[in-house]
């Protein structure tokens, strides 16, 4: 990612504008929980400034849902800094306090959406810390800088990034307000992906408070990941649904009784298959020595054509959740770079 593409400005948000927007954030009041990477249980506090920006998956424009002063700063800024006229599709307030620390994390994966970061804090001491660290794609860090006051920060949404933590003699929560915007021109509509959101809400999957379970929000990054990879669509479909096909799934009565037939439904019989046998077969053996054995009880398992690079590829993009700093580009299985040569 090019490091030019990463813009600083001081001093040139309106400081009236950053009270207003100050005030609204205050006056909404923080709660703690929220998450700059799902794969890391510590949490953050945070200030939701939209109903519907709050979802990392949202490509709606939300200048609507807005509380007028944090409508007005953005407006004041855009669209004459970022490129491609940005619709703005995500607000909020971060925190930290001494103990909070962020992790490092993407905003998006579409490669031109941008994120802006405006640093609330009007008096800030560099031996407080609390810099936003930015990453090239091998884990280096490009650019560090400073929570300053009025300073904007421009970057783009897929750079991996992280809001470092405060050191232990700082006497204030480090405050942000983020901007995160897509291209203005239109974009398809998914339908396929739109009816596996609404599959995973109905699940249930969105409320459990369960460490074994992926969130909504990285199943949904698994179908997107598989799709951008030119997989089938009942492959993606599979790939993202896998984990309520485990055994221990907590909501395994509620998947058997309703959710699976309306997955049948939905999404066909071949999805259905591939998820199953991602939940079954022992893949760390299909990897080390190319045979299908059902984890559970020992048994041969049959493969049909395609399965054992399918099965490879889910593992993949667990392989990619677990490891952040893996760009899903450079790590490609072979029958993902055979279907881009097609």
């Amino acid at each position: 990612m090019p490091s030019e593409l990463i813009e600083v400005y001081d001093d040139l948000v309106d400081e009236a504008l950053i009270n207003e927007a100050l005030n609204v954030i205050r006056r909404i009041g923080f709660r703690y929980g929220w998450k700059s990477n799902n794969q890391v249980s510590f949490s953050h506090w945070n200030v939701a400034l939209s109903k519907t920006g709050t979802n990392s998956g949202n490509r709606k424009d939300i200048r609507g849902e807005l509380p007028p002063p944090v409508l007005k700063l953005w407006e004041s800024f855009q669209p004459s800094l970022m490129p491609n006229t940005p619709v703005l599709i995500r607000t909020y307030s971060n925190g930290y306090t001494y103990g909070n620390d962020g992790y490092i994390h993407q905003d998006s994966q579409a490669p031109d959406d941008m994120s802006a970061i405006i640093y609330l804090n009007k008096d800030w001491n560099a031996n407080w810390a609390g810099e936003t660290a930015l990453f090239d794609s091998t884990g280096e860090i490009i650019r560090s800088v400073l929570p300053k006051w009025r300073r904007l920060l421009i970057f783009p949404a897929n750079m991996y990034h992280v809001g470092r933590g405060v050191s232990r003699i700082c006497p204030h929560l480090r405050n942000v307000l983020v901007f995160k915007a897509r291209p203005a021109q239109p974009e398809q509509v998914d339908n396929s992906r739109i009816a596996l959101e609404k599959t995973l809400l109905e699940a249930g999957i969105e409320n459990v408070p369960n460490s074994e379970t992926k969130t909504m929000d990285q199943l949904l990054k698994t179908y997107d990941n598989l799709k951008n990879w030119n997989c089938p669509v009942p492959v993606c479909f599979a790939g993202a649904l896998h984990t309520l096909y485990l055994p221990n799934a907590p909501v395994k009565q509620s998947f058997s009784d309703l959710i699976r037939p309306r997955m049948l439904e939905l999404f066909g019989i071949e999805a259905d298959r591939l998820a199953t046998l991602f939940a079954t077969v022992d893949i760390p053996k299909l990897v080390s020595d190319g045979s299908a054995i059902n984890k559970f009880d020992g048994a041969s398992v049959t493969l049909q054509d395609n399965d054992k690079q399918y099965l490879m590829l889910f593992q993949t993009t667990n392989m990619i959740d677990k490891a952040p700093l893996i760009d899903p580009k450079e790590k490609l299985p072979e029958i993902v770079t055979a279907q881009k040569k097609e």
